[in-house]
């Protein structure tokens, strides 16, 4: 290729009308001083600013432009692709529009295509936040390098390339997937990729069109979806071979294929669930426990009030909130995060008890569990008993690896991490990890020292870890309560119960069609039974150890737990798992007394069964979160909360008297939340808030204590209405502005005092 070969720029643009002149000077100047012929296609995706017209501007000066409107599907992808069908060029060179690509980098790119057919900018200093540097530099290595062996900066917007590289590529990309297709498709066929280093600057004009969270998720399916396309392909071509062309495959290809089989079940089951949480996501308001941790995350930001979170609440919670809300706080993006969890949940159900089992048992419990009412409404939300319910069954999983490999395997050293994990973002899991730890002690342990050449060294250090991670907790609490276990002792008396055993009344009562559904409540019906009868009997205490650990960890869990706590079904939704999965495993045991054909077809049995009951359970989920949407409290109530927000101007920050809905309110108000006990109370706490904003949010309904327009002489206040909303169930929803009977802050002290 030479410097006289045509080039044509396709450069993609939306709301760039800042941008646009620089760029074209920029690209004219540094193509003209090589003397490179060349054209610029833009791809307008219907900008609601100048865009179009600054760069017509330039088609009236003669520039060698040409300007499209987009006709296709929205998105980058979709305007890279019309920009190279009306290319004339040769050389294909694409840029993003807002200069954080050095347009003064393509005659070198050029240059470079005598020796490669594609030539990728390698962004290899950044002036951008170190949250996107980090998220960029972790998707090329996982999908880049990982998945596709792409050692160049897959997802740099500056490319340039021959245009025949296009013949037979045919491209299918998401919104925002052009890259990683383009270049692992080119790859197969042969292509040389090489990359120039550049400097990637920061954006100076114009806000990113990229919601980081939503983008990435989009990506990693794509490139999932991708790889797992041509995996596909590639084990049929590999089998086809083995029939029909080499009758011997060496050892080594089927030790590549057995992993490539390992890698792809997981990869379908967390896609799978992903995407069925992510359909249940809902934008209804953040319900209690939600605003909690989310408005004391917020706190750690912005600096507003949090008087709603308790010390008895896990940090770790507050920690994920704080990391959530980097990428944005709509429900539907901090939900996503609890999708996610949901997701890598079933991946460590899945390995569990295929590690102990069969793939069979593992994918019906698997799908047993998504199946299941308490899963499909827990999991769409921000809610701690699903991941920490995930993080101890992966507990579970190492300890058995280590217990099966006679303690040789390093990955029991991941048990203490995610033991902290688990209990940091649920205080309640404390129980849970004392009981793994004694029953792996009673039924594993005697197994274990039999075995040959037994290493205890790495669980010895996996304990010093994982009690070395615990203690900031219990040295905060040794310092705030003067006791080590003082916060998780107000933590169990913050669960609430009304007596002894009143939770596991309640779940006994419940079960089987009340936690989770009939299937998954009669699978652990079956487990609870299997347990009791292998305990009760001593040679199959020695035949089914692995049911016993299971069986046993998942039974005194339930117990404890419905001792401990009120009854919730999510509390013991871990003891349910467990439960459940032995019960499957059972009637697996006794089928195969039969045939192992009959096994593993009454498992199919079970996926269908749970399919039926899941669909069914999904259609209920989806209709009571959309209900929710469309609830008009909840719709009054957090428009009455936002016009508090708007109407706060005090630097100060507000102040909110109310009754119902408290942590809620505090979120979506960002006010410093008090209810009314009595008079004195309330003339303590408005002394103290006297500085800022103050307002009344009331249900003329309720009976309870409220700032009222009738009671506002007795609070020695004016009230001033700024919102209503009429005939709600609990009454009219009323919001007043606190305004002082006096200006003089001194004589409305001595009001008060009256």
């Amino acid at each position: 290729m030479t410097m006289q070969t045509k080039t044509s720029i396709v450069i993609p643009t939306y709301n760039e009308e800042e941008n646009i002149k620089d760029l074209i000077l920029r690209i004219n100047k540094s193509l003209t001083v090589f003397h490179i012929n060349y054209e610029l296609i833009f791809i307008d995706d219907n900008s609601s600013d100048n865009t179009v017209k600054e760069i017509e501007k330039f088609i009236e000066k003669k520039y060698p432009i040409k300007i499209f409107l987009k006709q296709d599907k929205k998105g980058k992808a979709f305007s890279l692709l019309e920009g190279f069908q009306k290319a004339d060029g040769e050389i294909i060179a694409m840029i993003d529009a807002d200069l954080q690509y050095p347009p003064e980098s393509i005659p070198e790119m050029v240059k470079k295509l005598d020796e490669f057919d594609i030539v990728v900018a390698n962004r290899e200093t950044r002036q951008v936040s170190i949250t996107r540097k980090y998220l960029s530099k972790i998707y090329s290595f996982i999908f880049g390098k990982i998945l596709f062996g792409l050692s160049v900066d897959v997802q740099s917007g500056l490319k340039v390339f021959k245009k025949q590289i296009l013949n037979n590529l045919h491209l299918n990309p998401t919104k925002w997937g052009f890259d990683y297709e383009f270049l692992y498709k080119a790859k197969r066929m042969g292509r040389q990729i090489g990359q120039v280093n550049i400097f990637f600057d920061e954006r100076i004009y114009g806000i990113s069109k990229i919601n980081y969270i939503l983008t990435g998720l989009e990506l990693a399916y794509g490139a999932i979806k991708l790889r797992l396309e041509y995996l596909l392909k590639d084990i049929s071509l590999y089998f086809f071979k083995k029939i029909f062309i080499v009758p011997s495959i060496n050892q080594n290809k089927k030790k590549v294929l057995i992993k490539l089989s390992h890698f792809l079940i997981p990869s379908i089951i967390f896609l799978s669930v992903f995407f069925i949480l992510l359909s249940l996501v809902g934008s209804y308001p953040f319900g209690h426990d939600e605003s909690v941790y989310l408005t004391k995350a917020r706190s750690w930001i912005e600096g507003t009030p949090a008087d709603q979170y308790v010390i008895y609440r896990p940090i770790g919670m507050v920690v994920s909130g704080w990391i959530f809300l980097q990428f944005g706080n709509s429900e539907q993006i901090v939900r996503t995060f609890g999708v996610i969890f949901g997701a890598v949940t079933t991946i460590f159900i899945y390995l569990f008890f295929k590690r102990i089992f069969n793939t069979w048992i593992a994918i019906s419990v698997v799908g047993v569990v998504v199946a299941s009412s308490l899963f499909l409404r827990e999991a769409p939300q921000f809610f701690n008993d699903i991941p920490s319910s995930g993080f101890l069954i992966g507990i579970l999983w190492l300890l058995y690896i280590h217990y099966e490999t006679a303690g040789r395997s390093k990955s029991i050293y991941f048990a203490a991490p995610l033991s902290a994990l688990a209990f940091y973002i649920r205080y309640g899991v404390a129980s849970a990890l004392g009981v793994i730890g004694a029953l792996s002690a009673l039924i594993l342990a005697p197994k274990f020292i039999k075995k040959e050449d037994v290493n205890n060294l790495k669980l010895k250090k996996t304990l010093i870890i994982g009690i070395l991670l615990f203690v900031p907790h219990f040295l905060e609490s040794y310092i705030l309560m003067k006791n080590p276990l003082g916060i998780l002792t107000l933590s169990g008396k913050a669960a609430g119960r009304k007596y002894l055993g009143e939770g596991l009344a309640s779940y006994v009562k419940w079960l089987p069609s009340e936690i989770g559904g009939w299937v998954l409540g009669t699978t652990a019906i079956i487990g609870i039974l299997a347990t009791i009868i292998i305990i009760s009997r001593k040679n199959w205490r020695e035949n089914y150890v692995n049911l016993l650990w299971i069986g046993s960890i998942g039974l005194l869990t339930f117990i404890v737990t419905g001792l401990l706590v009120h009854a919730e079904a999510r509390y013991v939704f871990f003891s349910m798992v467990l439960l459940s999965g032995v019960g499957i495993t059972s009637t697996y045991y006794l089928a195969r007394i039969w045939s192992k054909i009959f096994a593993n077809l009454l498992m199919i049995i079970f996926l269908l069964v749970a399919f039926y009951f899941g669909t069914i359970h999904y259609q209920n989920v989806d209709s009571f979160f959309r209900e929710r949407e469309s609830n008009k409290i909840n719709m009054a109530y957090v428009e009455a909360l936002n016009i508090i927000r708007k109407d706060s101007y005090n630097e100060n920050g507000c102040a909110l008297w109310l009754t119902p809905f408290r942590p809620t309110a505090s979120w979506y108000s960002k006010c410093s939340i008090l209810t009314i006990s009595d008079i004195a109370t309330f003339e303590k706490d408005i002394r103290i808030h006297l500085n800022k904003n103050l307002y009344s949010l009331v249900f003329t309904k309720l009976k309870e204590p409220q700032v009222t327009q009738n009671e506002s002489e007795k609070y020695g206040i004016i009230l001033v209405e700024i919102f209503r909303a009429n005939k709600l169930s609990y009454g009219d929803l009323v919001v007043y502005r606190m305004m002082r009977n006096n200006s003089e802050e001194e004589d409305y002290l001595k009001l008060l005092e009256k």
